[in-house]
């Protein structure tokens, strides 16, 4: 599974809503990456395009996150904090002491990211319908386009039934037996089940978005891909 990055000195650390948040210094650069596919303008348009895709990204995940974090510590979770890494996020500790309360956990993520997107849908149609300047700011027009976009499409790729996507893990939990105070309840069949259905969708997604020329979620869904395939091979023995 994605595993917590080990601490650096170049870490940011800060507490929102008594959660703690690190930054590990690989989220901004893989972050960065993603952002320069998008820049085709001059170097003030470039710029802040950049700032307002790092900004987005940077609120979206921590929402994101926060969404698993404060449903865990709903239903009793101690000890929750949040990583921001290369990958994406992780709210460490977020879990739920039955079946349903640990899918809630896990769905709470897309889920605040969706409210998210909603709420920016309605702010791009006040600017849409307004004469206020502020709506016709390059930045704020960039930032808002960029926090629609990828609060709907990432939260839809989260909710794809891959392992470990969103979508995976509460295809997990449906699957496996529960057993409390486990996070699959210990059920190797199950989790094979899963790993197995996974590992086919994830090919399947990857070879989807080579036909679209998307080699970005081709690479990651082939990973994944690779990533169940291991998981088998750990639970059949």
């Amino acid at each position: 599974m994605l595993g917590e990055p080990p601490q650096t000195e170049y870490d940011l650390n800060w507490t929102l809503f008594d959660i703690p948040i690190r930054i590990h210094p690989l989220f901004w650069l893989i972050i960065f990456l993603l952002g320069c596919s998008g820049l085709n303008g001059t170097g003030s348009e470039n710029f802040a395009s950049m700032l307002a895709w790092v900004l987005a990204c940077l609120i979206s995940i921590i929402v994101h996150e926060l969404g698993h974090a404060l449903t865990g510590k709903k239903y009793g979770s101690s000890g929750v904090y949040i990583v921001l890494h290369g990958m994406g996020g992780l709210a460490i500790n977020a879990r739920g002491r039955s079946r349903f309360q640990r899918i809630m956990v896990i769905a709470a993520g897309p889920g605040a990211g969706l409210l998210l997107y909603a709420l920016f849908l309605g702010i791009d149609h006040i600017g849409s319908v307004s004469n206020a300047p502020i709506f016709a700011n390059f930045f704020v027009i960039a930032f808002i386009r960029d926090m629609l976009w990828i609060n709907l499409v990432w939260s839809i790729l989260n909710l794809i039934p891959v392992f470990p996507l969103d979508g995976g893990q509460i295809m997990g939990q449906i699957i496996c037996i529960p057993k409390k105070g486990k996070m699959f309840g210990n059920d190797s069949r199950g989790m094979l089940r899963t790993f197995k259905v996974s590992m086919i969708i994830a090919i399947a997604v990857a070879c989807f978005a080579l036909t679209k020329d998307d080699i970005f979620i081709a690479v990651m869904f082939g990973y994944f891909a690779y990533m169940n395939y291991q998981y088998m091979n750990q639970y059949r023995w």
